[in-house]
């Protein structure tokens, strides 16, 4: 049997007997700014390094009345093909990002599509830059809508957008934050050599421990829990804990039903819950989990850990015996101001990113307490090496702002330091004259061969 041919539009031949697969639906609009694949390859690709990171001097953000400017443009160009009149026209608008089409009226064609932002694979670059600059001020997609409503700018992005982008600057941070903590780790391993307050046969290092929630009492449902080298004064390690999901809550009253048990079947692996305990006891499960997992994290074993003689903390590790071959150590906190110092501070980064009087999600406290692990222990700078992994492109505004974020820490740094330094000097001088007075007053008390 002899099969039937056609020719097709190009003229070449085609067998009916052939079946061409099905195109893909082409995306819709949330879908291309729901883009998460860019981000994990990057993470992937950056092997939990500190890269160094460099910009593009040439690239920046500017706002601009979008008619005004246009029009003027428009009476100032013609199209080069037939000499017709040009107009600016947008497409494709999505979030704050949008293509600019440069449309001949004579020619009735599009000459050129430009798009107002570099894009990551699909997504404008724009919506994820915006998203992630206001979480840094601890804002989040209802305080993003405000502000494009007020400044008379596009639509904001949908939650069904927003939430994906969040995915991906979670897994960013994740990433700098964890080779932040491994690079902090290895130089308080180094410094503790250097001053002689390591064991070398144990490769053990001094830590303290502290921790901080979210809502103030025992009813909180998100804790955060830290670990800092006692010499270095940078984060070591931390966890997040949470006693809520909102999936969950949002399924509660489907449970029982055949739906709710294949849903939650396939929601184990994403549910946000990871403590079922009090919200007092996110502590001290918190330093057990970072204390048994330093070996297969950094290679090392905390010996000593420093309290403050208000928590159970101590104990808690002492049952655990997170080591075989070592027993940890309790060290008093002699410089309780210090470690209260630092600590304090890293606290109020964090709230600061997810501000207690904002309900949010395990996602956003992780997010929040990343950024401020990598802020704390590095600078600005960690903020340009997550830019990168979100495939947000670095110019020289943005750059140069960290560098100076930078430069004026450095010098707080060296001023605090300065002022402590001078304190400490102080201190010990008030102590000589104290013991110098009592000495002209009552007399040495005791020396060599004082009883002879």
């Amino acid at each position: 049997m002899v099969k039937r041919t056609s020719i097709d539009r190009k003229g070449s031949r085609s067998d009916k007997s052939f079946r061409p697969k099905k195109r893909k639906p082409p995306l819709r609009p949330n879908q291309m700014e729901s883009e998460t694949t860019y981000t994990s390859s990057a993470a992937k690709k950056s092997s939990g390094q500190l890269h160094e990171v460099s910009y593009d001097p040439n690239f920046s953000y500017c706002i601009l009345q979008f008619t005004a400017v246009f029009a003027a443009i428009s009476d100032c160009v013609v199209c080069r093909t037939c000499g017709g009149d040009i107009k600016f026209l947008k497409s494709s608008s999505r979030g704050l990002g949008f293509k600019l089409n440069v449309f001949c009226t004579k020619c009735d064609d599009n000459i050129q599509s430009v798009p107002s932002s570099p894009l990551i694979n699909t997504a404008y670059e724009i919506n994820r830059r915006f998203t992630f600059a206001m979480r840094l001020l601890g804002k989040g997609l209802k305080a993003m809508q405000l502000f494009c409503g007020v400044m008379d700018l596009p639509s904001c992005i949908a939650k069904a957008t927003f939430d994906p982008i969040m995915k991906n600057i979670e897994e960013a941070s994740t990433v700098v934050a964890k080779a932040s903590m491994k690079a902090a780790a290895a130089e308080e391993v180094q410094e503790s050599a250097n001053q002689d307050k390591l064991e070398s046969s144990q490769n053990g290092i001094v830590v303290s421990g502290d921790s901080t929630w979210k809502k103030r009492g025992l009813s909180s449902f998100f804790g955060v829990a830290t670990l800092i080298g006692y010499i270095t004064g940078k984060v070591i390690d931390f966890v997040v804990k949470s006693k809520y999901c909102e999936a969950c809550e949002d399924h509660e009253k489907q449970e029982g039903t055949t739906e709710y048990e294949s849903w939650l079947e396939s929601h184990q692996q994403d549910c946000e819950v990871n403590h079922t305990g009090s919200s007092g006891e996110m502590e001290a499960d918190s330093a057990v989990e970072m204390f048994q997992r330093s070996l297969e994290n950094y290679g090392i074993k905390y010996e000593y850990y420093i309290d403050d003689a208000e928590t159970k903390t101590f104990s808690s590790i002492m049952n655990a015996q997170p080591y075989e071959d070592l027993e940890v150590k309790k060290k008093e906190c002699a410089g309780h101001v210090h470690k209260q110092n630092n600590n304090e501070s890293l606290n109020s980064k964090i709230w600061k990113i997810a501000p207690k009087c904002t309900p949010d999600s395990k996602r956003i406290v992780d997010v929040a307490t990343n950024i401020a692990v990598c802020t704390f222990n590095d600078g600005a700078e960690a903020l340009l090496r997550m830019e990168r992994l979100l495939g947000i492109t670095i110019g020289y505004e943005g750059y140069h702002y960290c560098l100076g974020t930078n430069a004026n820490r450095l010098k707080h740094a060296r001023i605090e330091a300065t002022n402590a330094t001078k304190e400490a000097r102080a201190s010990c001088r008030l102590e000589r004259n104290k013991q110098q007075l009592f000495i002209e007053k009552e007399g040495v008390q005791y020396g060599a061969e004082m009883g002879d």
